[in-house]
């Protein structure tokens, strides 16, 4: 690995909007590599998505620049309860709590939603840094637990969080049921 040359992290301002689309793209076909479902929709509006994430208080986009060009971001969020996929938990937490009288608290917790850095500057510490700077937002907001996600075909991705210390906790495995292959690799 290179060491990044003069790469500042910074928050995304609306003046990045189309350094952020292209990079998003990229990210898409990246995406596409690892599952085929990944496509992007033509008339996908990448400005007013980008634009509430940076009004959101509960999300940021932190940008890696080099030589003033934004050469990759990290896309972080923090949630304030699982996602909803596990509404049948929260459902049962309730019950939980109006049967015993106590309130069962689930703590935020961060999610790094995205991390791309451009392919020419890759394997450069780019992405360690964004990493860094992301763990450091999360625990400024009192988040003490950091998640995300990653294909299992994604090397470098799984390369990068072993070495800054995250380990594997939930498995998803996915089977299409309809007749046509799942849209993978």
């Amino acid at each position: 690995m290179q060491e990044p040359h003069s790469v500042a992290i910074r928050v995304a301002q609306p003046s990045d909007t189309e350094a952020l689309i292209e990079l998003y793209r990229a990210l898409l076909a990246q995406q596409s590599e690892f599952d085929a479902g990944w496509t992007e929709t033509r008339d996908f509006d990448w400005q007013g998505y980008i634009d509430g994430i940076l009004r959101s208080d509960s999300q940021i986009i932190l940008t890696a620049v080099s030589q003033r060009e934004i050469v990759g971001f990290a896309h972080l969020r923090v949630r304030s309860s699982p996602d909803r996929r596990v509404s049948i938990l929260r459902r049962l937490i309730r019950r939980i709590r109006t049967s015993t009288g106590r309130p069962i608290v689930t703590s935020p917790y961060g999610y790094i939603e995205s991390v791309i850095v451009r392919p020419s500057d890759q394997r450069k510490g780019i992405g360690q840094l964004l990493m860094t700077d992301a763990e450091s937002w999360f625990a400024s907001r009192s988040v003490s637990r950091v998640e995300t996600s990653y294909y299992s075909d994604n090397d470098g991705s799984r390369a990068l969080l072993n070495k800054m210390g995250y380990r594997m906790h939930r498995v998803m495995a996915v089977k299409s049921v309809s007749g046509d292959a799942y849209p993978s690799k």
